[in-house]
């Protein structure tokens, strides 16, 4: 993923960001894009529910209710859907988007339009809370910024600017994915894409081509004005001109070569699978309805942290649920932090306490304190530990209790 760095994609920017727009023109927008095509030929036929999650000011939820389906929109930006409210009544709320105030399984389809890749942390908090809400077989139509062919050849001067506006003090804005980066995020939390369409080509040839422009419309203005052509017809002429003119970009714009190289946007079409999986090597003898390699996933908790580079080689940042740990390489271990392969052997001690410390509790045991020392042995050059070690200490219990809250623990 690209990660860019300008103003933080906070609530107060989005407010700022939608009041520059009205809801009409937002709406008049929408009934013309070709982007609407595309989610309209994705949803499940009216009057189906439909989720916008990240709606802004509401236009495609009131254009969607045109059309007959059921749409309801969530974002945190207030301000934007009141002033959606004060124009058309339809059902909009504010919500945090990783917990949507709604019922498992609810919609028949979710819409997320450039919102997932603005989450530092990465999307999958978003997904997984997307496939909460769908119902079996739901259908996700979400876009993000797209790695197209122009951001895959300048992609290094893009990071290195972007590390330089990160070291002066930007904040994070958002990320940009590729084809790849966006379907394994997507079938991380049990989607199945379906198609993948990029859009927006005008973002990218506009910048390239705005100092031409601007030039020759200079060029226009110091030109004397030419005597025009004597009948009526020249300005109807110069209108077909210009009418035939702007087919002909558009069709050259969304050639697939193009969006290829151009597409500003990539939007994807996915289904909610019935049995979310997880790759979980050769399947058991007794786990025979479960094709080989997978697990069935419906009832399992999904744990999401996601780890970023640090701007320091041999460093990485991961979070979870808001919560932050510096990680380095086991090969490059520095004085302020835990290497890889120590967060390991680490979550495996830390387990072993706070397991057995809250069956004592539920059993009646009188636990007092405890520690668990963890020693693991591995070839400099493999990253495998060859041989762990294990050893508890416990507090206000017998030798007999405390063996068997260990096993309790080895059975766990």
């Amino acid at each position: 993923m690209l990660a860019y760095y300008s103003v933080a994609a906070r609530q107060e920017f989005w407010t700022e960001h939608w009041g520059h727009h009205s809801v009409g023109e937002l709406l008049a927008l929408a009934r013309t894009s070709p982007v609407t095509d595309l989610i309209v030929s994705a949803l499940p036929p009216p009057p189906s529910i439909v989720l916008e999650a990240g709606c802004g000011p509401g236009q495609h939820v009131v254009l969607l209710r045109e059309r007959g389906w059921r749409a309801l929109g969530a974002d945190w930006t207030v301000e934007a859907l009141a002033e959606c409210r004060r124009v058309v009544p339809v059902p909009l709320a504010g919500m945090d988007l990783a917990a949507l105030a709604l019922r498992d399984g609810a919609v028949a389809a979710y819409v997320s339009l450039g919102v997932v890749e603005h989450d530092a942390r990465g999307p999958d908090a978003i997904l997984a809370e997307a496939r909460r809400v769908l119902a079996p077989d739901g259908v996700l139509v979400v876009s993000v910024p797209y790695v197209n062919g122009v951001r895959r050849l300048t992609g290094f001067w893009i990071r290195r600017r972007q590390r330089a506006l990160a070291g002066r003090g930007a904040s994070f804005y958002q990320y940009a994915f590729s084809r790849r980066e966006l379907r394994a995020a997507l079938e991380r939390h049990g989607f199945r894409p379906v198609s993948a369409s990029p859009y927006g080509p005008g973002y990218y040839l506009g910048k390239l081509l705005a100092r031409p422009l601007r030039r020759l419309s200079a060029g226009r203005a110091a030109t004397p004005g030419a005597t025009p052509a004597p009948g009526a017809s020249a300005p109807r002429r110069r209108r077909t001109l210009r009418t035939s003119l702007v087919r002909l970009t558009r069709h050259l714009l969304y050639s697939e070569p193009s969006l290829r190289l151009f597409g500003h946007m990539l939007l994807v079409v996915a289904r909610r699978e019935a049995r979310a999986s997880l790759d979980a090597g050769p399947s058991s003898s007794d786990d025979r309805s479960v094709p080989t390699g997978r697990r069935e996933m419906d009832n399992a908790k999904v744990e999401v942290i996601t780890s970023s580079s640090s701007g320091v080689i041999g460093r990485a940042e991961s979070t979870a649920r808001g919560a932050r740990i510096v990680l380095d390489s086991s090969s490059r271990p520095q004085p302020d932090a835990l290497t890889n392969s120590e967060a390991f052997l680490g979550a495996i001690s830390s387990c072993g306490v706070t397991l057995i410390e809250m069956h004592a509790r539920e059993t009646g045991v009188p636990l007092q304190r405890m520690s668990v020392t963890i020693e693991g042995e591995r070839p400099t050059t493999e990253p495998r530990f060859s041989r762990v070690t294990m050893t508890f200490e416990m507090e206000g219990v017998s030798q007999t209790e405390g063996d068997a809250l260990v096993e309790t623990y080895r059975g766990r």
